[in-house]
C-alpha cells in the first residue's frame, strides 16, 4: 500500500519522501525555519482498514470455498478497500490546520491536500505487479 506515481510533476520528486514529510513531518524553508508538522496518516489509516480488510478476507475465503470468488478477485477487494481507507484518512485529517498563509496560497484549509496527486495515487501493489484502487477514491 503506497503512492504509485503516474504523474509528472517538474523538477525531481520523491513520492517515498513527500510520505515521510506529511507521516513524520519536517523543517522546511530557506534555513529550515519553518516546521511542517506530521499527520501520521499511515497509522492512523493502517487501523482503521485492518478492521475492514479482515472482514474482507473472511467473507473472501468463504467466497473462494463456495467457489463464488477467486484468490485474484478478493485480493483486488482487500487492496480496494486499503487504498479507500487511505484515502478517507487524508480527507478527514484536519488538525494541525494550515498556516493562514498556506489556506491563502491553497485557497482551502485541507492540511493533506495540495493538488490531488498524491491522494488520488494511493493505491495497493498486488505481489508486486496489477495495481489496484488507484483513483479520486
Amino acid at each position: 500500500m503506497g503512492t504509485v506515481t503516474n504523474y509528472g510533476i517538474k523538477g525531481e520528486f520523491d513520492a517515498n519522501e513527500l510520505s515521510n514529510v506529511l507521516e513524520f513531518g519536517a523543517n522546511a524553508g530557506k534555513d529550515k525555519e519553518s516546521k511542517i508538522p506530521g499527520w501520521k496518516y499511515n497509522d492512523k489509516a493502517f487501523k482503521k482498514a485492518k478492521r475492514k480488510t479482515k472482514k474482507k478476507f473472511l467473507q473472501g475465503i468463504s467466497g473462494i470455498i463456495n467457489g463464488n470468488l477467486t484468490i485474484d478477485a478478493m485480493i483486488n477487494k482487500i487492496g480496494i478497500e486499503a487504498s479507500t481507507e487511505y484515502k478517507e484518512m487524508i480527507e478527514k485529517i484536519k488538525s494541525p490546520a494550515n498556516s493562514p498563509a498556506t489556506i491563502k496560497k491553497k485557497g482551502f484549509d485541507n492540511p493533506m491536500i495540495e493538488t490531488g496527486h498524491f491522494k488520488s495515487n494511493i493505491a495497493a501493489k498486488i505481489n508486486k505487479g496489477r495495481i489496484v484502487g488507484r483513483g479520486g477514491g
